[in-house]
């Protein structure tokens, strides 16, 4: 550090080079933590989505206790869906069971083999994704149960 020529020996002033020397060493300490940083966002928002996820399967698991029949996935307004229908299970309203925090989709598919037995509830935190609408099959099943388990280790 240098004092400044046209002042008095009491203050003192950063030079140039000391500057960019310190904006340098910042520069590189953000760009070693930013992509940390959005990793760290990314598992966060993956997290709350497999546990409102597993809360909506208890809410399922609750309605299917009660009502004995498992959630319908008919059009409103003839028929009320699978979102009203858990509306009354969950703190969310309609709109936000459809859809996760970034807007996608969620879907529930119950197994058209197995009736009244299991359903999917299936989201998506990436656009382009494509979820499947129908589970059939047992090998869509095994899907599912192999993302489960990946999903636990999150």
């Amino acid at each position: 550090m240098r004092f400044a020529p046209n002042r008095s020996r009491t203050q003192a002033a950063f030079t140039l080079v000391e500057m960019i020397g310190v904006m340098a060493v910042m520069t590189i300490l953000a760009s070693v933590m930013t992509p940390n940083i959005l990793r760290s966002i990314e598992r966060a928002t993956v997290r709350a989505e497999v546990e409102t996820l597993h809360t909506m399967g208890e809410q399922i698991k609750l309605y299917l206790r009660d009502n004995a029949v498992m959630p319908t996935t008919a059009v409103p307004p003839t028929t009320p869906n699978w979102t009203t229908q858990l509306a009354t299970y969950a703190s969310l309203n309609p709109a936000d069971i459809l859809t996760n925090r970034r807007q996608m989709v969620r879907l529930y598919v119950p197994d058209p083999v197995v009736a009244n037995q299991r359903a999917m509830l299936l989201s998506s935190m990436r656009t382009g994704v494509a979820l499947p609408t129908t589970a059939s099959t047992p090998a869509t099943w095994g899907r599912v149960i192999r993302l489960r388990r990946f999903m636990k280790s999150f």
